[in-house]
């Protein structure tokens, strides 16, 4: 088992989120969006975690403010501990982590800013938690 930080970065009333668009073994995709984040290192806090992976993928500092979801994955036998993050400095899409490395033609990796109308209507996985998390989210709109 593992542990992963996701950090929920609400800016400009826009909700900070990965699109991603995957190949599967059979030549067709799966489309869908996460909260960004990642799997926490030995040793590695909450905090530092979601401040690591924040840069690595979107190229933003952030400051983590309150755990508001934890949730157990079967999928990939994972703790994700999802937390409210402010935005502090820096540039969406600037983001050089291990996970552009990996993008092959046709695939996606993107930070994109969702407003909470479109919130309501995208695939967010873990789909097992998929309305718990908006409804989440939505409330951190009106803080």
């Amino acid at each position: 088992m593992h542990f992963s930080c996701r950090a929920i970065i609400i800016k400009d009333n826009k909700i900070l989120l990965v699109h991603r668009k995957k190949k599967k073994d059979n030549e067709t995709y799966r489309e869908y969006y996460v909260v960004p984040g990642g799997k926490q290192e030995l040793n590695e806090s909450d905090e530092d975690t979601l401040k690591r992976e924040i840069i690595e993928e979107i190229g933003i500092k952030i400051e983590p403010k309150q755990k508001i979801l934890e949730f157990k994955s079967d999928y990939d036998d994972s703790i994700q501990k999802f937390y409210y993050c402010m935005y502090s400095d820096g540039e969406i899409n600037t983001g050089n982590g291990p996970e552009f490395d990996n993008i092959k033609l046709g695939e996606i990796f993107k930070i994109e800013e969702i407003d909470k109308e479109e919130l309501k209507s995208i695939k967010l996985v873990p789909e097992e938690i998929q309305e718990k998390l908006k409804s989440k989210i939505l409330e951190l709109f009106e803080k």
